[in-house]
């Protein structure tokens, strides 16, 4: 059997894709509410503060949120759930953070970060299984507080899944 992987980013495309059963299951950074659907988590990951090696934050291995008050941000979009997850932890303890960057790609964030453009915050596991970019990148645990995010399955209620889609499904499973 072949599995195919597609990127949806909206949440009414994952709904559409899995009514039209177009995909078997969704991998989503935010819960899907739909009476058809049932979604539940399956990790909590952590946003870590990105530099790159020269940089001066570049030998901390942690660091509080207050700390990094006058760095140069590339952001994203106020939409992004990574914007407003960032955003609340900076509320939190009175950040303004400060950047000339927007991006709508964490690819893009990384290359301006690597380029020496700015600081960027990103999921942790974006980066995790990257040796050759962590050649020239630096992550930095941020905490008080420690800005989150949950990773969710969700899928039709009653649909009939394949042997091979089950045993995925099973393996997110251990994974919480």
């Amino acid at each position: 059997m072949r599995i195919n992987f597609k990127n949806i980013i909206r949440s009414k495309e994952i709904i559409e894709s899995l009514k039209s059963y177009d995909i078997h299951f969704a991998i989503t950074v935010y819960e899907v509410t739909d009476p058809s659907l049932v979604c539940y988590p399956i990790f909590t990951e952590n946003f870590i503060l990105l530099t790159n090696k020269s940089h001066h934050l570049s030998s901390r291995k942690t660091i509080d949120l207050t700390e990094i008050q006058n760095e140069n941000f590339i952001q994203y979009p106020e939409e992004y759930q990574i914007q407003q997850v960032f955003l609340t932890a900076c509320n939190q303890t009175n950040v303004n953070p400060k950047g000339r960057y927007v991006v709508d790609d964490l690819e893009l964030a990384c290359s301006l970060v690597e380029f020496g453009l700015g600081v960027t915050v990103i999921p942790e596991s974006y980066l995790k299984y990257s040796p050759q970019r962590m050649e020239v990148l630096h992550m930095v645990q941020i905490c008080n507080p420690t800005p989150t995010r949950n990773v969710y399955i969700s899928l039709m209620k009653d649909r009939y899944l394949p042997p091979t889609v089950n045993n995925m499904l099973r393996l997110f499973d251990e994974l919480k």
